[in-house]
């Protein structure tokens, strides 16, 4: 439910399911990241929840990098890349996607 409002773009009430669950993982949590990121172009909220997260995997790491290369921020994607303790070949393209493009 909360990957279907959020990828229609109905944030508000995704945020409601979110904010009512007892126990959140790292989908959820990367769910509504990627729905203020994506849908609603909000980086400062997408940023905002991943700060939050008391657990990172690879895609929410993937998620936030290609957020800031998209907006053309390409500092805070290469210091969030640094932060990675592990990357793989999507993390990597994301950077060089990011860098080609700004």
């Amino acid at each position: 439910m909360l990957s279907g409002y959020a990828g229609c773009g109905d944030i508000v009430e995704a945020q409601n399911m979110f904010d009512q669950m007892f126990k959140r993982d790292v989908v959820f949590w990367s769910i509504m990241i990627d729905g203020y990121d994506k849908k609603l172009d909000d980086i400062t909220r997408a940023w905002s929840l991943f700060d939050r997260m008391h657990k990172r995997d690879l895609v929410s790491w993937n998620t936030m990098i290609d957020s800031y290369a998209k907006v053309g921020d390409m500092v805070a994607t290469l210091e969030l890349s640094d932060e990675m303790e592990h990357k793989n070949v999507i993390s990597w393209s994301i950077m060089i996607d990011g860098y080609s493009q700004h």
